[in-house]
């Protein structure tokens, strides 16, 4: 098989050359108009098949349209869909969640940010028919809608019609994109620090001014496994970021969770904290010893020490709830509110 870095290459633009190829074309939604999309099509493409439905239940992906060769389509395309997320999730997962129940091999993932917000790039193969396709998706979340526009050939076509395909989804864009988030958030305050997580995780605090344990779980599903835990305290006299690793360790050994090999994460956002950004472990959880992970991020600051610990089934094994558990993660970290070492009660 080709090299897959060749596949999935950014080629730059040529805003000339792609005027004369490529022309806009416009879908308006006009029931609402976070579902209306530009996109730049070439030239020898026509537009099918499009609709003017997008589903407000959470489910597969409704087309909005599709743009091929005439008069079969059976060649390249640009597929256009919608789709409303339940929950906070990470778009990127859920995306990578959808492509394998339909036999995609994720092959790239990157990020791409912006001032409406991050686009999320994914690249996969799959064998279908005896043949090999390939596919470049581009999505933009609105709000609890996820927008994406998926470029579609042949392996054997890939090569001739990637330049083309490429400058289509990265032209890509949705008429307004909202940054509200999927669900609505719960905040959650204590002496030391406030933070919140997504409406549907339950989360309790116990302790006092010096140190706190707030413990977060899902609402719907807490028995499946996936749960948050935030340690808080006052940094003077407190252990060091070590020791305090070695009682989470204690912590979860008494909890039944065993830990596992250390595995690679994309968490380089965090490295701002001190110490910073700790890891990602394989773990076996629940009493059966199904297969899990757990996520460790610890940081220092206002004179206080916080250290954040998220246990949840492995990602492609109740992959919905790794995805919940790793955004919810992510949503108490942004949103933590240090009250400081000063807020303490003399």
């Amino acid at each position: 098989m080709k090299n897959e870095q060749a596949l999935f290459r950014h080629p730059e633009p040529n805003p000339e050359a792609l005027a004369q190829s490529h022309e806009v074309r416009c879908i308006e939604m006009n029931f609402d108009a976070s579902a209306s999309f530009a996109v730049p099509v070439p030239r020898t493409m026509v537009t099918a098949r499009p609709s003017r439905h997008v589903p407000e239940a959470p489910g597969r992906p409704m087309p909005l349209a599709v743009f091929g060769e005439p008069p079969s389509l059976n060649g390249p395309q640009l597929r256009v869909s919608s789709q409303s997320l339940r929950w906070e999730v990470d778009p990127m997962e859920w995306l990578r969640w959808q492509g394998a129940h339909q036999g995609w091999r994720v092959a790239l993932v990157k990020r791409h940010p912006g001032p409406k917000g991050p686009r999320y790039e994914l690249g996969a193969l799959r064998e279908k028919g005896g043949r090999v396709e390939v596919r470049r998706t581009m999505a933009t979340r609105c709000g609890a809608r996820l927008m994406r526009c998926d470029a579609v050939a042949p392996l054997e076509d890939w090569s001739t019609h990637h330049d083309a395909l490429w400058h289509s989804i990265d032209g890509f864009r949705i008429g307004r994109c909202e940054r509200a988030s999927i669900e609505s958030l719960a905040g959650h305050e204590g002496p030391l620090l406030g933070f919140a997580v997504p409406g549907s995780w339950d989360a309790r605090g116990v302790g006092d001014v010096r140190r706190m344990v707030w413990s977060a779980q899902l609402a719907d599903h807490a028995q499946r496994g996936a749960a948050l835990k935030l340690h808080v305290q006052v940094l003077e006299g407190a252990p060091d970021a070590q020791a305090r690793r070695e009682s989470l360790w204690r912590e979860l050994k008494r909890d039944g969770v065993k830990l596992g090999a250390v595995l690679a994460a994309e968490r380089s956002e965090f490295a701002k904290f001190v110490p910073g950004w700790l890891g990602q472990w394989q773990a076996a959880v629940g009493a059966d010893g199904r297969e899990g992970v757990v996520v460790l991020v610890q940081r220092e600051d206002d004179g206080l020490a916080v250290d954040y610990l998220m246990v949840s089934p492995a990602a492609g094994t109740e992959h919905v709830d790794w995805m919940r558990a790793s955004r919810a993660l992510d949503v108490a970290i942004a949103t933590t509110d240090l009250r400081g070492a000063e807020a303490e009660v003399a």
